[in-house]
Formats: structure tokens, sequence, C-alpha cells
């Protein structure tokens, strides 16, 4: 049995800026693009079809914020032990912080236990 694919982005419009694209997830559509800290107004329009062959009859606009990120900084995987050799870093990623404070300790090959 083929699944049909349907391409949703024509049936939105977004304010400010055109929608970057618009997927399915199970039983959601979710617009994506959007950036943190922004407002929009996206609109649904008349004839989106839906699993159960109906569509809707009229345009619906929803005005939302998306809201900011809390600052966080996480590690990259979840490997805290670093080899003897090779790996020079620890890579971590970062939103919405200026700054972290790290602090790296040696445990040697007899304290894992």
């Amino acid at each position: 049995m083929s699944r049909t694919v349907t391409d949703f982005t024509s049936y939105f419009t977004q304010a400010p800026g055109p929608v970057a694209a618009v997927t399915a997830e199970g039983t959601r559509l979710c617009v994506e693009g959007l950036k943190h800290g922004e407002r929009y107004s996206i609109t649904a329009r008349r004839g989106l079809p839906s699993a159960t062959e109906d569509s809707f009859a009229r345009d619906f606009t929803y005005d939302f914020y998306v809201r900011d990120r809390s600052p966080a900084v996480r590690f990259a995987g979840n490997a805290y032990v670093l080899p003897r050799t090779g790996q020079s870093g620890i890579p971590f990623g970062s939103g919405n912080s200026k700054g972290a404070r790290l602090a790296r300790y040696r445990i040697g090959d007899r304290n894992l236990i």
C-alpha cells in the first residue's frame, strides 16, 4: 500500500515572511522555519485537505508568539569519558547563553570502580 505525500506549504500563509515548509507528523501539521522570540500570524487556507477527505470551508488565522529558549548548555552525546589520545575536546552546544563554567576532573583507571 503506497502512501500519498501531500505538500501542505501552499495551504498556509505567514506574516511576516513566507512559509518555509509544512510537515505532517502523525495527526499534526508543523510549520517550520519560525524564529524564537518572534510573533507570527499564520493562516490555514480554504481547501486544506484532511485524512477524512474533508477540507476547510474557509480560512482560519492564528496569531501566536514563539517563546524564546531558556539559556542552556549541553554536551553533544552522553560520553563523559575522554580517550587518552585522539579526541582533543568535548563537543557541546549552547543556546541563549553568554558563557559557561566548566570543571575538568581526571580520574585514574584504578578509581573508576
